[in-house]
């Protein structure tokens, strides 16, 4: 199925010897343009075949490899297939790595120039390029649903019930154009984004309907829907959007039942794969919930680390040691965490790695930068999540100063449980997309950063 679209895709883009390219350029105009639509219907119905067998699968699961997923976006890119078919296939693509994931795939691909059964790394470059630029399109189609519903949020605003609270609108698809039909928005999200500081729980107010962005796991929105019914008043309006592939048909059973009812989905004539649940707000008392807060979804486990890293700040294992490990390390997570906030494969290989070479042991003996004048030694998990490298940063070398950095609030509510009041351990937690919270003239002795492979953790 994907070598049939990497081929027409070759023969769309030109791909062929030179005499191919010349009898391409004495064609004639119209029947290169019927070539070409023969061309896009062949792959659009192969990207439809693809879908409806993806479909059929478990979330998450495909029954085409990277590869071959690969290969079929590429040929929708050339062809210019229609983007409804595409989108199932992107989204699971785009679950599979996203942002500079994507670009690591190109160059990590493995193609040869002679291999005539895979596009080249070009191709294959230009394809996640062009998924980058189609990034925001679950985004654009989710908002899209929400704002064409009938009775809906863009067509139901009253002057004195107006007030909106907009929940991981990230990109402002959806809040911007509600300001514009006269809600008072106000914007909360979980993740920061730029110089917007993420937050894990919503600041203080009433509204009179919640829009929220559909969450990644059942148990994430559960949090956000709760926190949503904390603010919401008593037979306010719910609006949670999302795409099919994402489990907006299911995310009803993530409610709380005591908090919302009469749930229902909506779906919309002409958006595709796209989706609204609506759900009221109930007159049940949300105190409880609003006292806990996050805290209310807080799940103690434990965590081993590999290697030396399983041993307290200052302590080696002994060749006699093996039998007697010392016991695990509490560990605090909450829903949407990624890999759980706990130990996932890549995490594991890089520590494991890090032993091998001595990168953080070497740290305990050094003094850090000259421009900073010779202190300790100055250590930064980027996007360090729960602070699992960390942990290891801090046992491995007890002196470092240890600086923590990710978007996720709530996953920094972990960190600070988990490092950040560490006793002993000079541990800052900050939450920051990307280097937002970083001063430019700021430096480290030593970068920690994993690799996002989408796996089951290691129990």
């Amino acid at each position: 199925m994907s070598n049939a679209a990497w081929a027409a895709a070759k023969l769309a883009s030109g791909g062929g010897d030179a005499d191919a390219d010349a009898d391409a350029d004495a064609r004639d105009d119209d029947d290169h343009d019927d070539a070409m639509e023969d061309l896009r219907r062949l792959v659009t119905a192969v990207a439809t075949a693809a879908a409806a067998a993806d479909a059929s699968r478990e979330k998450n699961a495909s029954r085409h490899t990277p590869q071959g997923l690969a290969n079929i976006l590429w040929a929708c890119a050339t062809t210019r297939a229609p983007l409804p078919v595409v989108l199932p296939l992107l989204t699971t693509a785009l679950r599979s790595a996203t942002g500079a994931g994507r670009r690591a795939l190109a160059s990590a691909y493995g193609c040869k120039a002679d291999d005539v059964a895979k596009p080249a790394a070009d191709d294959v470059a230009a394809a996640i390029d062009a998924a980058d630029r189609l990034g925001l399109t679950l985004e654009d189609g989710a908002a899209s649903a929400l704002l064409s519903m009938k009775d809906g949020p863009a067509s139901t605003v009253r002057e004195t019930r107006n007030k909106m609270l907009c929940v991981d609108d990230a990109h402002r698809l959806l809040s911007q154009k509600l300001r514009a039909s006269g809600w008072k928005v106000t914007n909360w999200n979980r993740f920061a984004r730029r110089d917007r500081a993420g937050s894990a729980w919503p600041s203080s107010g009433k509204f009179h309907a919640v829009t929220a962005r559909l969450s990644p796991t059942k148990a994430a929105f559960e949090m956000a829907a709760t926190a949503a019914a904390c603010r919401l008043e008593p037979g306010g309006a719910f609006y949670a959007y999302g795409a099919s592939s994402e489990g907006i048909h299911t995310a009803a059973s993530s409610l709380p039942a005591a908090l919302f009812e009469d749930a229902k989905v909506v779906v919309t004539a002409g958006d595709g794969p796209f989706a609204v649940l609506t759900a009221t707000r109930t007159d049940a008392s949300a105190d409880a919930c609003e006292a806990a807060g996050a805290d209310a979804f807080k799940t103690t486990t434990t965590l081993t680390l590999p290697g030396c890293y399983a041993y307290e700040r200052g302590e080696r294992p002994r060749s006699d040691d093996a039998a007697r490990r010392p016991p695990p390390t509490p560990w605090v997570t909450y829903p949407g965490l990624f890999a759980g906030g706990a130990l996932d494969v890549m995490t594991s290989f890089l520590l494991i790695s890090c032993e091998k070479r001595g990168a953080l042991e070497r740290l305990h003996s050094k003094k850090g930068a000259p421009a900073r004048g010779g202190g300790p030694p100055a250590v930064l998990d980027f996007c360090g999540g729960s602070g699992v490298l960390a942990l290891a940063a801090t046992r491995a070398a007890p002196n470092a100063r240890v600086v923590l950095t990710d978007a996720d609030a709530v996953a920094l509510l972990a960190a600070r449980a988990n490092v950040g009041d560490m006793s002993g351990a000079n541990v800052s937690v900050l939450c920051s997309d990307a280097w937002e919270a970083l001063t430019a003239d700021e430096t480290f002795d030593l970068i920690l950063r994993r690799v996002l492979v989408r796996r089951r953790a290691v129990p």
